[in-house]
C-alpha cells in the first residue's frame, strides 16, 4: 500500500515556546514528553492544585477560561497551543472547553501571526454506531452533553483555518497505560461490579502512543482531524476477562440491569493516520 504524502509548510523547530492548557494526566504526560525534547513549556490551569503538580514545565500560570487578555497575552508569546483540558465536574466542561475555544476565536485576529493549535478531542463524538467501525468522516451522534461540547470545540477551532492557523484535531480513544493500568481501572471497580453486559467495542491507546501521535502530527504538518486508537477492539467483558485471568484478579461481575456507560458501540478506525506512514508502539492492547 503506498503511503500518503505530505507537503511540509511549517518545520517543528528543535526549540519551540509551547502552550499547554490544561494540566490533568494527559497534560502533565504532554510537558514531561515535550520538556525532555527541549521545548520551553508554559503551562496555563484554572486550578492552583494542578499547578502545583506541573514540575517540569518552564512557567506555570493560572487561567481563569474567561480571561481573554490573559490568554491573549499567553497565545501572543507561544508557536504552539495545545488544549488539552479534562473533565472534572459535569457543570465546568463547558467552561473549560467551549468558553477557551470562543475567546481563542475572538482574539486570534489580533495575533501578531498565525498560531498552531491541536486539541485532544475524544472518540465519543461519534456516539453509538451499533458495533460499526467509524472513521473521521462518519456521522456524529453525541450520546451526551460533554460529546456535544467536544464537537462544538472542534468546530470553532477548526475556524480558524479561515485565518491560516494551523489546527489539529486529536479524537483521542480512552487512554491506558503509566499509571493508568488496565489491571487499575478494574482494581477501582466498586465491588468489582460493571454495569452492562460487556458486548460493546472497547476503543483504547497507550499514553505513549498519544504522545508520539502529538509529535508526529506536528512535526508532519497534519492537521484537520485524526482519530488516535490502537488496532485491538475487543468487547469489554473479553478484554476484562483476559486480564482478570492474566494477573489472577478478582473476576469482574457485571450488571446486566444497568444500561452501562453512555458512550455507544463502535469501533474507531486508526487508518488514516497509519496511512501517513505513522507506526504505533502499542498496536496491539498491553495487558499489565
Amino acid at each position: 500500500m503506498q503511503k500518503v504524502r505530505f507537503s511540509a509548510t511549517i518545520k517543528f523547530k528543535k526549540h519551540m515556546n509551547i502552550l499547554v492548557i490544561g494540566c490533568g494526566y494527559l497534560g502533565r504526560e504532554i510537558i514531561s514528553s515535550f520538556t525532555k525534547k527541549g521545548h520551553f513549556i508554559t503551562v496555563a490551569t484554572k486550578s492552583t492544585k494542578k499547578l502545583k503538580e506541573c514540575k517540569n514545565a518552564q512557567k506555570a500560570v493560572i487561567l481563569n477560561p474567561k480571561d481573554e487578555t490573559g490568554l491573549f497575552q499567553l497565545v501572543e508569546n507561544n508557536e504552539l497551543i495545545i488544549l488539552s483540558i479534562v473533565l472534572e465536574q459535569p457543570e465546568d466542561y463547558e467552561g473549560d472547553y467551549l468558553i477557551i475555544a470562543r475567546n481563542l476565536k475572538k482574539i486570534a485576529p489580533d495575533i501578531s501571526s498565525a498560531k498552531t493549535v491541536i486539541f485532544t478531542s475524544n472518540t465519543t463524538v461519534y456516539g453509538d454506531h451499533k458495533g460499526k467501525w467509524v472513521d473521521e468522516f462518519s456521522d456524529l451522534n453525541p450520546l451526551t452533553d460533554e460529546a456535544q461540547n467536544l464537537i462544538e470545540a472542534e468546530k470553532i477551532l477548526l475556524s480558524l483555518t479561515n485565518l491560516n492557523w494551523h489546527v489539529g484535531i486529536m479524537r483521542l480513544a480512552e487512554i491506558y497505560g503509566d499509571n493508568l493500568e488496565i489491571s487499575q481501572k478494574i482494581q477501582n471497580l466498586h465491588d468489582n461490579t460493571y454495569p452492562g453486559n460487556g458486548q460493546n467495542f472497547t476503543n483504547m491507546v497507550h499514553i505513549n502512543d498519544v504522545l508520539e501521535g502529538l509529535s508526529y502530527l506536528i512535526s508532519h504538518n497534519l492537521y484537520g482531524v485524526y482519530n488516535i486508537a490502537d488496532d485491538d477492539h475487543p468487547s469489554r467483558k473479553e478484554l476484562y476477562t483476559m486480564t482478570c485471568e492474566k494477573l489472577n484478579l478478582t473476576p469482574i461481575k457485571w450488571d446486566t440491569l444497568h444500561k452501562g456507560l453512555c458512550q455507544g458501540n463502535r469501533r474507531v478506525s486508526n487508518y488514516k493516520l497509519k496511512s501517513t506512514g505513522f507506526d504505533f508502539v502499542y498496536p496491539k492492547r498491553v495487558i499489565s
